[in-house]
């Protein structure tokens, strides 16, 4: 996904928070562990302990409010340690302009799952297949949070350790190069 970078951590958290459910094991932080770009990515603790379904993430207040209107996808990075398998990443954008959240892959119309290393992970914004329960006349502006789950798919193994997120960008995929 190409397009305008949001928060990329090379200068604190910008924000971001545990969701405070689930598998979150603290609070996120700031690491020079690994980094997609730059220097810096945001550590998150996470505890899956059981081969149960579960998930946990991060979430971040926009103020003042995000104006979408007109980005097709939101996507960020994702470190998977090595070995790790059974993990996917959704998004989860609110708006309380019209009473509204909803997760931005509605209906599987797209999964993020995650391998070892790094990931770039994104949601449709502009398909009717990650949207097809509600409408939103107003489109993606005004977008008060953006939440950031890792989901521990049923019968995964267990798991206790990092998950690291860097570069959370808004724009659309790479226009494929020009035929020569």
């Amino acid at each position: 996904i190409v397009g305008s970078t949001l928060w990329d951590f090379e200068s604190g958290t910008n924000g971001f928070t545990s969701t405070g459910y689930g598998g979150n094991a603290g609070a996120p932080a700031v690491s020079t562990d690994h980094a997609s770009s730059g220097n810096q990515s945001l550590r998150v603790p996470v505890s899956f302990t059981t081969t149960g379904w579960n998930f946990a993430g991060i979430t971040r207040y926009c103020s003042p409010r995000l104006d979408w209107s007109s980005t097709p996808k939101v996507a960020c990075d994702v470190w998977v340690p090595p070995g790790i398998r059974g993990y996917l990443v959704k998004f989860l954008i609110a708006n309380d302009y019209n009473g509204w959240t909803t997760y931005a892959q509605k209906g599987g119309a797209l999964n993020n799952w995650l391998l070892p290393g790094w990931n770039t992970v994104y949601a449709n914004l502009d398909s009717p297949y990650s949207m097809d329960w509600a409408t939103f006349p107003q489109r993606f502006d005004r977008v008060v949070t953006v939440t950031m789950e890792i989901h521990h798919n049923y019968g995964s193994a267990p798991f206790t350790g990092d998950f690291y997120v860097d570069n959370f960008r808004i724009g659309d995929f790479e226009p494929p190069p020009a035929s020569v």
